[in-house]
This record gives structure tokens, sequence and C-alpha cells, in this order.
């Protein structure tokens, strides 16, 4: 927790501001009906519940992730050598491309959205030069 000066919380804050917590919530507790108790435990379980199906999830989105990998790697390693000789020979760079590359960016940089009041749409635009 930040204080309003933004320093902050020692240890020692952080530990008294987690025991008065843990006392309220315990004295909360200690109060509630039998009613407000099965219903605190309910939303516990569905709480647990969303959890895990959450947790499944992701460990089935990584997994899918995983297989998706291999399958580009074992593409990879099938193909032949020509591919990878012309990947090579597209990796390298000439001085005048690596110059066009540049101005290139430097216009993209320039790109600024313009609004329609027609049909009341933003569009990205630039002003195009002819180099001859």
């Amino acid at each position: 927790m930040m204080h309003q000066n933004n320093k902050r919380e020692t240890s020692a804050e952080r530990n008294a501001r987690l025991e008065r917590r843990r006392i309220r919530d315990r004295l909360r507790r200690e109060r509630e009906t039998s009613a407000e108790h099965d219903t605190r435990r309910r939303k516990d379980r569905e709480r647990q519940q969303q959890h895990r199906e959450q947790e499944i999830y992701r460990q089935e989105t990584f997994n899918n992730g995983q297989t998706q990998e291999n399958d580009i790697t074992q593409e990879q390693e099938t193909s032949n050598t020509s591919q990878t000789q012309q990947l090579h020979s597209i990796q390298e760079l000439t001085q005048q491309d690596r110059q066009f590359l540049a101005e290139f960016r430097d216009c993209m940089a320039n790109l600024k959205n313009s609004h329609c009041p027609t049909c009341n749409e933003t569009f990205p635009s630039i002003n195009l030069e002819m180099y001859l």
C-alpha cells in the first residue's frame, strides 16, 4: 500500500497492515450468520473453480503453442538447403538498400491521422514525394 506522500511501505508497516486485515476478517467471519457463511463458502468455491479452469486453459494454450512450435521446427529442419541459401541472400543488404530502408522508416514515422468530415472516419495520411 502506498502512502499519500508516495513513500514505499516498509516491511514492518506491511506486516502491521496485513495483521489488521486478518483480525478484521476473522471478526467479520465470527459475526456472520449461517446463511452468510454458506454464501461466502459458495463464492469461495466458485472462485476456486474459476481459477482452476483458467489454469487449465493457460496450460492448454501453452501446450498448443509448444506443439505448433515443434511442428514449425520440424518443417524448418526438412526444408532443403537451397531455401536456406535463399534466406541468407535475402538477409544480406547493400548499403544503398539500408539507406533506402532508413528513409522509408523516417517517412513511416511521419504518418498522421487525417479526418474525413464526409464519412466521419480517420485514416493514416502521408505526403508522398516522387524521387526521380
